[in-house]
């Protein structure tokens, strides 16, 4: 049984710890990362009370929040030892971190790999359960030697096949968790390479004067704001808390700066008339505006706020995460623009070079840019110091995006923390 501190509901997936066990009007939405488990059944837990009932769990889960209020548990706090209470004010569901739907859309984090189950027969699970329990008991060697030692029976009367094997490295994945938490080293950085590409001057010249269109994007309650300049087609995009003057006055500047760096100069500003507010601001740098009037739009950047929303909508498809946190909408977002960038648009400037490298210089590189996919789950390392402890020597992840620098490093969202 776990005593989950990050639950909202009480569930059981064991049910002959439970009596009178059955249905109810009600319906439990559970929210996990494999998607939302509906339940409506309901059973006696001795000692507890009714409890949620479904078979299809991986866990029996008590929320502690739930266990306390019965007060027929004590609950104390120890460094260290034991379970660890906070004293600080909980939320209206109990928590104490963020608050979550009420009990009727409760939430347990639980990742499953029943979906890779579901592409093989049970005869066949069975026999990569068995190739994965024989790895445990061979105390992890690479699975090289694992595959080799079954390929060349080194085992007598050994009952996993390679393709055991293979199957199990499809449902849990090439990189088994115990071996690279247990085994996994540092990698040295890489070596430092300039590769910048020099934009000709003359080229630069010929389109100095650059023509901004800006827009607001809002993509799940995240608002953003949304820039594209007419000939270098350069999309800009950046998160920001409101849509106050100050607010769009920063993401702005921020957005112009991309353009000065590279010696380009921003000389007309096209927008609605929410940006009227920026007027004077503009003429003081020389900029020309240009607000459409009300009921108006700006197309070209009205077809792009389609076409980043339409790129977001894929991505968060494509991950098996039925909500994302605020900092992965933004990332997501981002992500979406910067692959619009990486590559010559039609109607561009250049059929050569693409707005990222016009602009920054730097072209996106397969090995530091295309190996991992945004919302992957990784493993990233852990710098433990000592090092000479059974601490942990990876830590599970999820992946952001490729670090704007020379060496490319990655920013990846610790499951742990958030």
């Amino acid at each position: 049984m776990l005593l989950d501190n990050l639950s909202t509901t009480d569930i059981f997936c064991n049910p002959e710890y439970l009596t009178n066990i059955h249905e109810v009007k009600d319906t439990l939405h559970l929210q996990t990362i494999g998607g939302v488990l509906k339940c409506n059944k309901r059973g006696l837990l001795d000692g507890c009370g009714y409890v949620w009932c479904d078979t299809r769990g991986i866990a029996n889960i008590i929320s502690l929040h739930n266990a306390e209020k019965t007060g027929k548990f004590d609950t104390s706090y120890k460094a260290k030892q034991g379970c660890v209470m906070s004293n600080k004010e909980k939320d209206e569901n109990g928590l104490h971190v963020a608050p979550l739907s009420d009990i009727s859309n409760g939430a347990c984090l639980l990742s499953t790999v029943d979906e890779n189950k579901k592409l093989y027969s049970k005869r066949q699970v069975a026999g990569a359960e068995k190739a994965g329990n024989l790895y445990r008991v061979i105390t992890y060697s690479s699975v090289r030697d694992y595959k080799h030692a079954i390929q060349s029976k080194q085992i007598e009367n050994c009952q996993v096949t390679p393709e055991d094997i293979k199957i199990w490295l499809k449902i849990y994945g090439d990189s088994v968790h115990a071996a690279l938490k247990g085994k996994n080293t540092r990698k040295k950085p890489r070596v430092f390479v300039n590769d910048y590409i020099e934009i000709a001057k003359e080229f630069i010249e010929a389109h100095k004067g650059v023509i901004l269109f800006v827009d607001i994007l809002c993509i799940d309650g995240v608002t953003f704001l949304l820039t594209l300049s007419k000939n270098i087609r350069l999309i800009t995009i950046r998160y920001i808390n409101n849509r106050k003057e100050a607010s769009l006055l920063e993401a702005v500047d921020d957005a112009f700066i991309n353009y000065n760096n590279a010696d380009f100069e921003i000389k007309k500003f096209h927008a609605d008339n929410e940006f009227r507010c920026l007027e004077d601001h503009l003429k003081a740098i020389d900029v020309e505006p240009n607000f459409c009037a009300a009921q108006e739009y700006v197309p070209k950047i009205e077809r792009l706020v389609r076409v980043v929303t339409e790129r977001y909508r894929a991505t968060y498809h494509s991950t098996p995460y039925s909500c994302w946190p605020i900092i992965m909408i933004i990332r997501g977002a981002c992500d979406c623009v910067k692959w619009l960038n990486a590559f010559s648009p039609s109607g561009g400037m250049s059929t050569q070079f693409s707005p990222q490298t016009i602009i920054i210089g730097r072209p996106l590189d397969y090995d530091k840019h295309c190996k991992v996919a945004f919302g992957s789950y990784v493993q990233a390392n852990n710098q433990n110091n000592p090092t000479n402890t059974n601490e942990e020597q990876t830590i599970d992840r999820i992946f952001k995006k490729t670090l704007d620098n020379i060496q490319s490093g990655y920013g990846v969202l610790d499951l742990k923390t958030g």
